[in-house]
């Protein structure tokens, strides 16, 4: 994997597919996790011979449906 892979420096090409290891570290979440989204249909996995991947879409569509942070300013 490089620098690219994880937004960092001039964009790749577009991807249509994640493999989970690269989907977990772009969503910063843990393999449980990732495994848990997939069950419940919050992200869409596809099997390419023994490998899964995670499509861009539903990530995109995932971020999309998260809830804005609220932070409070600092006094």
């Amino acid at each position: 994997m490089s620098i690219h892979s994880y937004g960092l420096g001039p964009q790749p090409p577009a991807r249509a597919l994640y493999p989970i290891k690269e989907a977990e570290i772009l969503l910063a979440i843990s393999h449980a996790q990732i495994y848990r989204l997939i069950a419940r249909g919050k992200l869409d996995a596809r099997k390419i011979g023994a490998r899964s991947y995670v499509t861009a879409e539903s990530i995109a569509a995932f971020l999309a449906s998260l809830p804005a942070a609220k932070v409070q300013a600092a006094r």
